[in-house]
């Protein structure tokens, strides 16, 4: 019998993390990054509460010799310490499952959802290497953008929106012509990538993405996973209206954070909140590494309780439908607009806190 003496000279969590998650994507290079993130959490959640439990040096051992002659209660806190297959094959997910098909990734709770860019690629018949090369050069746009934004005296979203339109108008066109082929992402893809190179000085004029011809088409990746470029694959766009539960919700969270001096200040700490109640479970996560006193009991039913999920965007998660959300409550006398020091905040009027309180 082994025993480990822990010691305080070790490297930081979120290095043991990117460690770990490495090592899992080695022998699962068919996993996505979200779905491997999501394996090597569990298993770190399990692991953790096994160490936490009772310490067990004498009835271990006797549990090895005779596992049934331990009483039950001493049993049954030895089989709390332990990691059989039994509980690690639950939570092992997709990197025991196989091959997947985009439905099975769409459906199936356990596994990390694609974004809408990965769905109109693997749904238009794109290779798995493409996607990846995809989701990459979309990050370096990204990076980019908040470059230039904060390198500059002044709000570049007047540039920002007429180098998308251009990328949005050329990637509409070329995949018009290939409508009607089979694999359309495929062709589009390498259309795209071709025209991008030798128009690169016509689609940004303004240097936003430095005329680099891979920049502009991570640009494209990125307007995809806003639903505004689409790959030879249409998906619903009823799916991105706003919901009656959303605005409810929303409404909800704009007056948690209304005071008489105080709003919600921006879209983005909205969208962050809000990933955390339509995401209870990462709430959980979050209060045990912020606020290890407090507990939050999620019911079952609630754990995947989501009307519309939520896409990766720039500064974290995004729903398309907040913009119509946010019109609706306004429009309807719920809630306004209110100046901040960084931008705009909301805050619920008499109507809305009244709505939201009853």
């Amino acid at each position: 019998m082994l025993y480990f003496q822990h010691s305080t000279n070790q490297p930081p969590r979120e290095h043991v993390r990117n460690r770990n998650i490495r090592l899992l994507a080695t022998n699962n290079p068919n996993v996505s990054q979200d779905g491997l993130e999501a394996v090597e959490a569990r298993l770190t959640d399990q692991i953790l509460r096994a160490m936490s439990q009772e310490h067990l040096e004498i009835s271990i051992p006797a549990h090895i010799r005779d596992p049934q002659g331990l009483q039950d209660e001493v049993r049954r806190r030895v089989e709390e310490k332990r990691l059989t297959q039994a509980k690690l094959r639950p939570l092992l997910g997709s990197l025991v499952g196989g091959p997947f098909s985009l439905l099975r990734r769409i459906v199936a709770p356990d596994l990390a959802q694609p974004t809408n860019l990965e769905t109109k690629l693997i749904a238009g018949g794109v290779p798995k290497v493409i996607i990846d090369q995809a989701k990459s050069i979309r990050a370096n746009a990204a990076i980019r953008e908040n470059e230039i934004a904060a390198s500059q005296l002044f709000d570049i979203q007047d540039r920002l929106d007429d180098v998308h339109q251009r990328i949005e108008i050329l990637a509409s066109a070329v995949a018009a012509r290939f409508d009607e082929r089979s694999n359309p992402a495929r062709h589009i893809w390498g259309e795209l990538q071709k025209l991008l190179q030798e128009q690169a000085k016509e689609v940004d004029p303004n240097m936003v993405y430095k005329r680099d011809p891979f920049l502009l088409l991570g640009a494209a990746c990125g307007l995809s996973d806003e639903c505004r470029i689409e790959w030879g694959c249409q998906l619903h766009k009823e799916l991105f209206q706003p919901t009656l539960e959303g605005e409810a919700r929303l409404l909800l969270l704009i007056n948690a954070f209304t005071s008489n001096t105080k709003s919600l200040e921006g879209r983005t700490k909205l969208a962050k909140l809000d990933f955390l109640l339509r995401y209870p479970h990462f709430l959980v996560r979050a209060l045990s590494i912020r606020r290890p006193n407090l507990t939050a009991e999620i019911a079952p039913q609630e754990q995947m309780n989501i009307e519309n999920r939520m896409i990766r965007y720039c500064y974290g998660p995004w729903d398309p439908a907040y913009y119509a959300i946010l019109g609706r409550l306004i429009g309807r006398g719920l809630v306004q607009t209110v100046p901040t020091t960084n931008g705009i905040g909301y805050r619920t009027t008499q109507t809305g806190r009244s709505v939201a309180e009853s």
